[in-house]
């Protein structure tokens, strides 16, 4: 019945209605039938609904919260699915209101204004931009420090979206001071909350300029590293090893092999926490410790022994041997003897 009435070109009757005169009631009317032609599973086409853009945008930038939150309810439909949907959007020059109403006292509206940017930010960069133009990282900032959980996971969500992006947005995040934030996050929050956050320190690491080592190095993040290797939630393992490796990769890119960043992590504690992870059931856990400690911490594994041995090609040998020793024991212990292969070794 919905995309009967979407065939028939009824959609830009209503639209016409929506006028900065017209009665509240009218108005509600307009709305109310709006939401119903927008939504619903499987979603209409994009092109059918496309002229009910102009009147939502309208209505939201009226003062009366009921309109306002049914135009956003709208909008939350007819921009989620990316592509064409979000240039649509941003087309409409919408997004400025939309940052400003994540402060908006009405629970239902800043939610779903919330959601919307957040669609925004899973397009390209230069939407996400956008966003970041719209002044958006200062109230997103602020709704990770909401009372309400589910609004700090959903804006967590949002910045590690905006931390995807490119190196300039990455550097942005940082000079705005989301390191702390993502600490405090992590140290006290939700679980659901904290995976987000993580998320947040392991996209903004992962196209980092050099400049801002430094601020990772000092943010006090490593520091809580101890506490996130040894999660029993392995996706948030998983994500805290992905960072680990992120910043030992940038470090070791601009700083060479001896650089703050290993020798905070080697300060803490955390070798011994990842060569016991070596162990751990999960495949992608025993893959990012392997690498990261082959990697980055080859000298800790061979040990000064080697250094002070007068004779060092045999420690090498023996030290290869007891590489090999050790992996092997790891992949008897994960997948059996019947499964070793050399290509592991």
């Amino acid at each position: 019945m919905r995309d009967a009435v979407l065939a028939a070109d009824v959609l830009p009757l209503v639209v016409s209605n929506i006028t900065p005169t017209a009665p509240h009631s009218l108005l509600k009317s307009c709305m109310f039938c709006i939401i119903n032609l927008c939504r619903g599973k499987p979603g209409p086409k994009f092109g059918s609904i496309l002229p009910a853009l102009k009147g939502v945008t309208q209505v939201l930038m009226m003062d009366d919260s009921d309109l306002i939150e049914d135009a956003a309810t709208s909008l939350y439909f007819i921009s989620d699915g990316g592509g064409p949907r979000i240039a649509y959007t941003l087309a409409t020059g919408i997004l400025p209101r939309l940052v400003k109403l994540l402060a908006h006292p009405k629970v239902k509206i800043s939610n779903t204004c919330l959601r919307i940017i957040g669609s925004i930010t899973t397009g390209s960069d230069e939407e996400t931009q956008a966003v970041i133009e719209a002044g958006a990282i200062e109230p997103l900032m602020a709704g990770m420090q909401s009372p309400n959980v589910n609004y700090r996971k959903e804006a967590c969500w949002v910045v590690s979206n905006i931390a995807a992006g490119n190196a300039l947005q990455a550097t942005q995040l940082l000079n705005a001071g989301i390191l702390p934030l993502v600490c405090k996050i992590l140290k006290d929050d939700e679980d659901l909350v904290k995976i987000e956050a993580m998320w947040i320190a392991t996209n903004v690491t992962t196209k980092m300029e050099a400049s801002s080592i430094q601020l990772i190095a000092e943010s006090g993040l490593i520091s809580l590293l101890p506490v996130l290797l040894k999660t029993k939630d392995t996706k948030v393992l998983i994500i805290a090893l992905q960072f680990v490796l992120n910043i030992l990769q940038h470090a070791k890119k601009h700083y060479g092999d001896k650089n703050i960043i290993a020798t905070q992590i080697e300060q803490i504690g955390c070798l011994d926490i990842m060569e016991e992870l070596q162990y751990h059931e999960n495949q992608m856990v025993y893959k990012f410790v392997s690498k990261i400690l082959e990697e980055y911490f080859i000298d800790d594994c061979i040990g000064e022994e080697l250094a002070n041995d007068s004779n060092a090609a045999s420690a090498i040998s023996i030290f290869n041997f007891c590489v090999f020793v050790r992996y092997a024991a790891v992949l008897f212990a994960k997948f059996g003897v019947g499964s070793v292969s050399y290509t592991h070794l």
